[in-house]
């Protein structure tokens, strides 16, 4: 799992770059924010995709899955169960958590993403779900607003990457 998981943030990053946009697939946001790696950072898990818009105002925090189609109403649900962001039944985050988490300490330090890609000014920083099958968070309201806005992989190119 973890090394297909891998390959489709390579994959996707590489969709990007093709688009114009900077990517950086599995970035470490010890990396990208140049933090110590400190226990809460190793919690936040590392940044499946990190954009960098055309006109340098915008980053976007990218969690990408590459997951199966659901078959069945239990299969929905359970996938739905998986996104709502908020804990589980045994107090974990999550998968829409971790990813609005993330999104959240990359927001409260966008100035060290200025410094460590030379940006002009600090950029507003956008959280987003890319999959690359039709899922059912595409068509319910999920809590999480604009940084938990799910969209299929082939609809990259309708985006509005800019900040603007």
């Amino acid at each position: 799992g973890d090394e297909a998981g891998l390959a489709f943030n390579d994959e996707l990053a590489r969709e990007l770059i093709s688009l114009g946009l900077e990517a950086h697939a599995s970035a470490k946001l010890t990396w990208c924010l140049n933090h110590k790696g400190t226990d809460e950072v190793k919690r936040l898990g590392d940044v499946d995709v990190l954009v960098i818009s055309p006109d340098q105002t915008r980053i976007w925090v990218i969690e990408a899955k590459d997951l199966k189609m659901c078959r069945t109403l239990g299969e929905t649900a359970r996938r739905l169960s998986e996104y709502q962001g908020k804990p589980k039944s045994n107090g974990k985050p999550d998968n829409l958590m971790k990813h609005l988490t993330r999104v959240a300490y990359v927001r409260k330090h966008a100035v060290d993403l200025q410094k460590r890609f030379g940006l002009a000014k600090i950029p507003s920083v956008a959280g987003m779900v890319v999959v690359g099958s039709p899922q059912p968070m595409e068509t319910i309201a999920i809590p999480g607003g604009k940084d938990a806005v799910t969209i299929r992989k082939d609809d990259l190119a309708n985006v509005q990457w800019n900040g603007g």
